[in-house]
């Protein structure tokens, strides 16, 4: 994990803020009414409370227990791009209780590598199949370099981020290679520079 973008925890405070106000609309339990109205700098510091404690609050366990996973800390904390605020311990801590496997904090970093270069082929078979969009020139980068080698690439070719752009005109920003590089689980693979080229382009559009 880098360290936090305040434009990020900033979204994320919002983001918490709504999510707490949408339980207390829409789930009619004791735990999730009395959680408190979240102000401008709440959320970040209390959803690292929550994933440090040892215990799930009862509010989780009444979201968990009705099928409303979707409006708890946990939940939100594994979505992009939020999970790139947290680490891997707390990432795996809100996995648990929602019963999703875990991922290693010390993967080797070859697996690491193959591992990124599966979504890469993925993100590339997803946008075919689904957008009809074929990225000739991406499959060929990904053959010529692999996967961490052909994002490199992207980052460091301006003339190449027109990618992202026809993708989030898609409605698919999260099949780019910037999602994917920006995404915690792949920070070791890059450096700082390429990791904020990435989080740049989407903020740019």
């Amino acid at each position: 994990m880098t360290a936090a973008d305040p434009g990020l925890v900033e979204r994320f405070n919002t983001r918490m803020a709504v999510l707490y106000e949408a339980a207390r609309q829409n789930a009619a339990f004791l735990a999730v009414r009395n959680q408190p109205t979240l102000g401008p700098g709440d959320g970040f510091p209390l959803a690292q409370t929550i994933l440090r404690n040892t215990n799930t609050t009862e509010a989780f366990n009444e979201l968990v227990a009705s099928g409303c996973e979707a409006l708890t800390v946990e939940f939100l904390v594994l979505q992009h791009p939020y999970s790139q605020l947290f680490s891997v311990r707390e990432l795996n801590v809100a996995r648990r209780r929602l019963g999703q496997p875990m991922e290693d904090a010390e993967t080797p970093e070859a697996e690491l590598t193959a591992r990124f270069e599966e979504r890469m082929r993925g993100i590339y078979d997803t946008a075919k199949r689904d957008l009809y969009y074929d990225a000739r020139h991406f499959a060929r980068l990904i053959e010529a370099h692999g996967g961490v080698g052909a994002a490199r690439v992207i980052l460091d070719t301006p003339e190449l981020a027109g990618g992202i752009g026809e993708l989030a005109a898609a409605g698919r920003a999260d099949l780019s290679v910037e999602a994917l590089v920006s995404d915690g689980t792949f920070a070791s693979l890059f450096t700082a520079e390429e990791m904020a080229v990435a989080r740049s382009r989407p903020a740019s559009l």
